[in-house]
């Protein structure tokens, strides 16, 4: 037990860990925060996309009575949701932008602060809204896959 301690029993190096432990604490919460945010991004999606499957299942039904492919049906249900996330994405980034130039003036720090976003960024934050409309699409548009018409239509 001993051995696994001494680690921290030479001088300087213990300390050095401890800072290095302290500088990477708040980027692993960062990123911590920020998948957990991402994840309800995409069950709120899922949950959007589901109960718009729920209401128009009727008509998911005739389609499939009809001859449609349920690839083609899920590749319907994704659309939508990629549909939604740029309208997200749409109405965000501007508020998101606005928000980052007024923040500063209004809490009176502009002299230290001095809000930049990339294009990188923009496209980046784009990718994401994207891409969690499509992770959030993906059960809704399995499930509208297993429809059976004669169920849904009677």
């Amino acid at each position: 037990m001993l051995h696994r301690l001494s680690i921290f029993l030479r001088p300087g190096l213990g300390i050095v860990l401890l800072l290095l432990a302290l500088r990477l604490l708040p980027l692993a919460f960062l990123r911590l925060s920020l998948l957990l945010a991402l994840l309800l991004g995409a069950i709120m999606v899922m949950n959007t996309t589901l109960m718009t499957v729920l209401e128009r299942q009727s008509e998911f039904a005739l389609l499939v009575a009809v001859g449609w492919p349920g690839w083609q049906i899920a590749r319907l249900v994704i659309g939508q949701a990629l549909l939604l996330g740029l309208l997200g994405a749409s109405l965000g980034l501007p508020l998101g932008l606005l928000a980052a130039e007024l923040a500063p003036r209004l809490l009176g720090v502009s002299a230290l602060v001095d809000p930049s976003v990339s294009i990188g960024a923009l496209a980046l934050a784009l990718g994401v809204a994207l891409s969690t409309g499509v992770l959030g699409s993906l059960y809704p548009a399995w499930r509208v896959t297993r429809l059976q018409p004669a169920a849904a239509l009677g």
